[in-house]
Formats: structure tokens, C-alpha cells, sequence
């Protein structure tokens, strides 16, 4: 399975794995405070819709045992006159449905239906202007009447679209932040990367004299530093082995003149892997022929004398043992 991303470079995946964590976050956080806010705009609704409750009905109890409807309607009338948040409007009815109170909304010309199951659907009605609500009121001669008011929740509603509509941007601009702040740390140690890179291929094509500024006290600083060392350390063991081959092979020159220049004849055995090697002037002294230089011992062996092979294989193996520091025989 090829993986998304797989080819692109170690600052773009950094990127876009922080910005989707950053996203993932902030969309929690968004989500979390919106929720808490909704609990505590129901909950304070709630109470309030409870204390209208509490208080209207205990108003329309004690005026209406005097049967005072009217100068309730005046009192309340001028506190609901100009409202627009909290409580709006109060209507009374009887058995019947006919409204014995109104005060506040006078254009309100037919009550609306209350809302049902405020218990269950206030965080849902915060997106309603006004939240209508009825209770049972017992009247005098037992009749069982109603109270009606409404509440507004606008401002509510307002607060709860403007703290969601600014929480958006603040994670929006957190974003932004983000990401350019880690574009530009990801630019640096890229572009430091790039050159550790650079470096390293500059080795690897033989220019053992490339360096890389270190400059700075992190850690990619230290690696260059480290990667100085490390090629200035085998630029010098280069130079030493390049010293000794041009060393060793004007050696071999001026041996191999010394062996031209001779009369006698060089073999040398190598023990470790049975390879054997005769010089010219060997070849031609034993009647070998003239390619074979680099070959086992058998063609020196076979050509001893009968009787100087035996002590041949025992000077051999005394020398080999280190019972004789050379090996002659005449």
C-alpha cells in the first residue's frame, strides 16, 4: 500500500502533522467550550424561567384573592413597557382561555403556543427569540386558570454566536501562527539538513576537503562540527596511505631494478593461500617456462633431485616450526 506523503520532504510532513494536530486540538477545544457554554446558558436560563415563574405567580395569587387584576396589569405594564431582554410579557387567562391580565408586547394580538419540555429542549430553544412559557394558576372559586409569559433570550443567543464566532478566529489565527513559525524552524533545520546532505555526497565524489559551517551551539551545529572532524580526519588518513603507496611502489620500482640488475634467481612462497612466485632469471635457471610467475610450488618441487627432496621437506618444516631461524640448502 503506497502511503500519502511517502515522497515528500521531512518539512512538509512536519508541517502538515502539526497543523493536523493543531486543527484536531483546537476543534476539540472549540467544540468542549461550546458545549460547557451551552450547559451553563441552559442552566441559567433554567433558574431564570423558575424565578419569573416563582414570583409571577405568587403577584397573580395575592392580587387575585382581591380580585386586583387591573392594578396588577398597571404595575406590570410599566415594568414590561420598553423590555426587550429577560421577561417580555405576561398574560393570565381563565378556565376558559379568555385573558383576564396583559401586560408587555401589546401588539401580541393571539398568545403563541408554550414550548413544550423545557426541561429537555432548552439548549435547543437558545436559538429562539423568545421562549414561551405556561404554567396552571389556581383562581378564585377554585378555578384552575393559566399564566403565561415569555422570556427572551437574545442576548444569550448573541453571546453564544459571538463567543463561537471569535473562538473560530482565535484558532484560525493560532493556526496561522503555527505554521509559520514552524515553516520557518523547519526551513532552518531543513536547509541545515540539506547541507549535512551536500556534505556528505562532496565525500563521498572524493572532495575530501569539503567542510560545513558550525556555527551555533544545537545540536545540528554539533553534528557539523562533528562531521569537520570527521572528514578532516580522513582527508589525513588518505593523505597517509597515498604517502605510502607512492612509498611502497618506488620501493617495488627500485626492487624490481635490483632483481633486473641481478644474476640470481627469487622465488616466494605464500604459505597462507599455496601461491608461489618466480622471477624471470628463476624460471630460466630451472627451465621453467618464462609465464609462469605466479603459480603453487609443485613446478619448483617436482624438479628437485631424488635425494635432495627428502632433506628439502625436513629443512622445510624445521624452519616452518621455528627450529631454524633461515632456510638454506645447497
Amino acid at each position: 500500500m503506497r502511503m500519502p506523503f511517502r515522497n515528500s520532504s521531512i518539512r512538509a510532513r512536519l508541517l502538515l502533522a502539526s497543523t493536523a494536530v493543531q486543527v484536531v486540538l483546537l476543534s476539540l477545544l472549540l467544540a468542549n467550550s461550546v458545549r460547557l457554554m451551552n450547559d451553563a446558558s441552559t442552566a441559567s436560563l433554567e433558574t431564570l424561567i423558575n424565578q419569573n415563574a416563582s414570583m409571577l405567580h405568587a403577584m397573580a395569587t395575592a392580587y387575585g384573592e382581591r380580585q386586583n387584576y387591573g392594578t396588577l396589569q398597571d404595575t406590570l405594564g410599566e415594568l414590561l413597557a420598553d423590555s426587550s431582554e429577560g421577561l417580555v410579557y405576561v398574560r393570565i387567562g381563565d378556565a376558559s382561555g379568555a385573558l383576564m391580565l396583559s401586560a408587555g408586547q401589546p401588539a401580541m394580538q393571539t398568545l403563541p403556543p408554550a414550548n413544550a419540555e423545557l426541561g429537555k429542549r432548552l439548549a435547543t430553544l437558545l436559538d429562539q427569540p423568545v421562549i414561551h412559557v405556561r404554567r396552571p394558576l389556581l383562581l378564585p372559586r377554585n378555578e384552575v386558570g393559566f399564566l403565561q409569559f415569555g422570556v427572551s433570550v437574545s442576548v444569550l443567543a448573541a453571546a453564544r454566536s459571538a463567543i463561537v464566532a471569535q473562538g473560530l478566529l482565535i484558532a484560525l489565527v493560532e493556526i496561522f501562527i503555527t505554521f509559520v513559525l514552524l515553516s520557518g524552524i523547519g526551513y532552518l533545520l531543513s536547509n541545515k539538513l540539506a547541507g549535512l546532505l551536500a556534505g556528505s555526497k562532496a565525500i563521498t565524489d572524493g572532495f575530501l576537503n569539503h567542510r560545513l559551517p558550525d556555527e551555533g551551539e544545537d545540536e545540528l551545529a554539533r553534528l557539523a562540527h562533528h562531521f569537520n572532524i570527521m572528514a578532516s580526519t580522513l582527508q589525513q588518513r588518505v593523505a597517509e596511505l597515498q604517502q605510502t603507496a607512492d612509498r611502497l611502489k618506488a620501493s617495488e620500482e627500485r626492487y624490481a631494478l635490483a632483481i633486473k640488475g641481478a644474476n640470481d634467481g627469487l622465488w616466494d612462497w605464500d604459505i597462507t593461500h599455496d601461491r608461489t612466485y618466480f622471477s624471470p632469471r628463476f624460471c630460466e635457471l630451472v627451465g621453467l617456462p618464462s609465464g609462469i610467475h605466479d603459480t603453487d610450488a609443485s613446478p619448483f618441487t617436482e624438479r628437485l633431485h631424488p635425494e635432495d627432496a627428502p632433506g628439502y621437506r625436513a629443512r622445510m618444516v624445521d624452519h616452518l616450526k621455528g627450529d631454524n631461524p633461515q632456510f638454506m640448502l645447497e
